[in-house]
């Protein structure tokens, strides 16, 4: 079985906030959506595939982070979607959207807006996370 490595896109597009059950939580270098991403460290690309306990803590964190969002940001609705044509390491998107984001009601892929937070900024974003999970077991940022 191959080393897990991150995706050099994954890597430089997003910072790592840490590791929950054996999967990296990210933060997509992006302060117009809170976008997070879900990474099993795994070497397989689909989630059919997966064991079906692997499934489940997929499962069990795009949850824990659509409550986080909720409770941490101002939203209308959150989405979650597994889409690898460009990266394809299997990974989950985990995305609040709001009627006053720049993409609304629109679709977030491929979209040019764009701000990127300041390291001080994601560490926020990790510590507050850190609190609503207290198993995330940090990353330097």
């Amino acid at each position: 079985m191959n080393q897990f490595q991150l995706n050099t896109t994954l890597n430089q597009d997003c910072f790592t906030l840490g590791t929950i059950k054996n999967s990296l939580i990210l933060l997509l270098n992006n302060k117009h959506y809170p976008w997070f991403i879900i990474v099993p460290k795994t070497s397989i690309e689909q989630i059919d595939l997966l064991d079906e306990s692997l499934q489940v803590d997929l499962l069990q964190q795009s949850s824990q982070l659509s409550k986080f969002i909720r409770g941490n940001y101002t939203i209308d609705k959150i989405n979650i979607a597994s889409i690898g044509n460009m990266v394809p390491q299997i990974h989950i998107h985990v995305i609040g959207r709001s009627k006053t984001d720049p993409s609304w009601p629109g679709v977030v892929w491929g979209q040019t807006h764009k701000t990127e937070y300041t390291k001080e900024e994601a560490l926020k974003v990790q510590n507050k996370l850190k609190t609503f999970i207290p198993e995330l077991q940090e990353s330097s940022i």
